[in-house]
Order: structure tokens, then C-alpha cells, then sequence
């Protein structure tokens, strides 16, 4: 396996390719519950409003009921009548018997189901409302303290339906759901398994850089500024913990540090070419140079020092981190140094 990414980079295009297969698996599943739908068309074409919506205890709620109601009735009224008018036709004026005549009705039944429909549709939202607003307002004095009080049942109904429906399209969904988190536990799974392996790969290659001429040089003009700023840190008697910090910079062609001059600090390149040593061209690479670099500082501080200047016991340690510069990797190295400052002193009373 190559390693030509670094480890954020990958882990960013395997969330990327994980969150597009997320979306084709909700999409296949949204598709799935319409498809699983598609025959309760009828339920849906009745159900005008909003159940919740629909029974409040409202005036305009309760005449929207009535109309709700009145709609359905008036679809079915008129359904029934597309199809019964032709049949009845059929049976009274024709001549036809036996079989040829149960074969008219049925027809005549179908071609009237569809003119009824139509029918019903204007008959319904055109008389429903009509109608429905009428019989509302008449017999509002008497039916809308019944309304009131059949409230809290349709309510205990629509919380039923509610369950059910999500029990319904949980059972759909469940299959989806299923695979995006399994596919999300793998997609993690190749991720941690990616930054193991890159960071086992880096160890090994920078045991190939420790040797190099290029990397002791380095290494030594580091560490002079690392040592300098571990010298020069505060260990005055008021400061409890000494923690200082020095970093440096891994290009495709140059290694960038800060270096202490007379009156100012500035920055100090090694450039691979200039000393003639070829460039880095992958995040692997620049990483085992880093760690390489690190580690002879790491050393070359522990021989010149056994404890801190103030005394005590101190620790070193490194972190690493990526960074995009001129849409290529670099590699940010992270010396800290830490000790108790032997120098400090408890707070005295007057």
C-alpha cells in the first residue's frame, strides 16, 4: 500500500466518500417509502389537512372539519355515481343477457370510475367547502361542544397513527440505516488503520534519514536554538512549571526554523538544494525526516542535560501536524520542554 497522503488528508477524502455514500442510501431509502406508499394514494387524497392541524379547539378548525368531511363525501358521492349511472343504463336499455351483459356492467363501471373521479374532485372541493361551511355554521350551537369534546380522542388517535407510521417506516428504513452505519464503523475502521500503518511506515523510513550528513546538520542547528530557549526560559521564584516551546518546519526542498540574531530572530532555511540533497515529494517522507531530526535533538538535549538548570527532573516531547502550503504538505515538527521549576516558592504569610 502507498502512503502518498498524509494521514488528515486521507482520513478528509475517506469522510467525503462516506458522507456521498450516506446521501445515495437516503435517497434509495426515501424512494423506497413513496414506493412503499404509492398504493395508500387513496387514504392520502382524503386527508386534506393535517390531522393535528385539523382538530383544535378552534372555530376555524371545527369549520374546517365540516369541510374536510364534507369533501370526502361528496367525492365518494360522486364516485359511486360514475359508476352506478352506466350500469344502471346498461341493465334498463339494453337488450344484452348472460355473460355479454356482465361484461358491458364492468366496463361501463371502469369508464365510469374515471368520470367519477373527476367529477368528485370538483364536487368535492368546490360543494365541500360550500356545503361544509353551511352545515358548520348551522349546526354550530349543538356540534361544536360535541367537537370540543371528541378532541382529546382524535388527538389519543393521531398519536396512535403517528406510532404506527413510525413503526411502519422504521421497518423500511431500518435495512438503509443499517448499512450507513456499518459502512460508517468500516470507513473509521480504514481510517485508524491508515494512520497506524503511515505512522509505522514513517518510524522505518526515518531510520534511513537519522544517518544522513543533511540530517545531523539540521539536527545540530535545532537543537542551538531549542537549547538557547530552554536556557533562557523564566525560572524566576514566583513561576511553578517551566514550559517552553520550539518548532520547525518540513518542506518539499528546505527544513525553516527560527534562529536567534543579534538584535532580532529570524528565519533560517536549509535548502536540500543548495546542500545537494533531493527534495521530499511525499507527506511519508517529510514526516520521517521530521521524527528523525527530533530524535537527535531529543538526544543531543538529554547528554548536555541530566536535570533543568533550577534542578528538577524535565521532559521533552514532540507533536506533529499537517498543513496545506501552496496546495502541497508540510510538515510542522513540535519540540515542548517541561520541568517543575526548582526555583519556585509557596505564597508566605505576612
Amino acid at each position: 500500500m502507498e502512503y502518498n497522503l498524509a494521514p488528515d488528508d486521507y482520513e478528509k477524502e475517506q469522510e467525503e466518500l462516506a458522507k456521498k455514500y450516506q446521501v445515495q442510501k437516503e435517497q434509495e431509502m426515501q424512494k423506497a417509502v413513496k414506493k412503499a406508499e404509492k398504493f395508500k394514494w387513496l387514504k392520502k387524497l382524503f386527508n386534506l389537512y393535517d390531522d393535528e392541524e385539523l382538530y383544535q379547539k378552534t372555530f376555524g378548525s371545527y369549520m374546517l372539519a365540516f369541510c374536510a368531511e364534507m369533501v370526502g363525501i361528496l367525492f365518494i358521492l360522486a364516485l359511486l355515481m360514475g359508476i352506478g349511472m352506466p350500469v344502471y343504463a346498461i341493465i334498463a336499455a339494453s337488450n344484452l343477457k348472460g355473460f355479454v351483459l356482465i361484461l358491458a356492467c364492468v366496463g361501463g363501471a371502469i369508464v365510469g370510475a374515471f368520470g367519477g373521479i373527476v367529477a368528485g374532485f370538483i364536487a368535492g372541493f368546490l360543494g365541500g367547502f360550500i356545503y361544509g361551511g353551511i352545515l358548520g355554521i348551522v349546526l354550530f350551537p349543538l356540534a361544536y361542544p360535541l367537537y370540543r369534546a371528541v378532541i382529546p380522542f382524535k388527538h389519543k388517535k393521531i398519536e396512535i397513527k403517528k406510532q404506527k407510521r413510525e413503526k411502519w417506516e422504521n421497518k423500511i428504513k431500518s435495512p438503509f440505516l443499517e448499512e450507513i452505519a456499518q459502512h460508517q464503523r468500516d470507513t473509521e475502521a480504514k481510517i485508524a488503520k491508515y494512520k497506524q500503518a503511515f505512522e509505522e511506515e514513517a518510524k522505518k523510513l526515518s531510520e534511513k534519514f537519522a544517518n544522513s550528513t543533511a540530517t545531523k546538520e539540521i539536527a545540530k542547528l535545532v537543537y542551538d536554538k531549542f537549547l538557547s530557549i530552554i536556557k533562557g526560559a523564566y525560572r524566576d521564584s514566583h513561576i511553578e512549571k517551566i514550559s517552553t516551546e520550539h518548532t520547525f518546519t518540513v518542506y518539499e526542498y528546505r527544513v525553516e526554523y527560527d534562529r536567534s540574531g543579534v538584535y532580532t530572530v529570524y528565519t533560517y532555511s536549509y535548502n536540500f538544494n543548495e546542500h545537494r540533497f533531493e527534495n521530499l515529494s511525499t507527506s511519508l517522507e517529510k514526516i520521517a525526516l521530521a521524527k528523525a531530526i527530533v530524535l537527535k535533538v531529543e538526544t543531543m538535549i538529554y547528554e548536555t542535560y541530566n536535570k533543568d538548570i533550577s534542578g528538577t527532573t524535565y521532559n521533552i516531547e514532540s507533536t506533529y501536524t499537517y498543513k496545506k502550503q501552496d496546495k502541497k504538505d508540510t510538515v510542522i515538527a513540535t519540540l515542548t520542554y517541561t520541568a517543575p521549576n526548582g526555583n519556585y516558592k509557596p505564597v508566605q504569610k505576612w
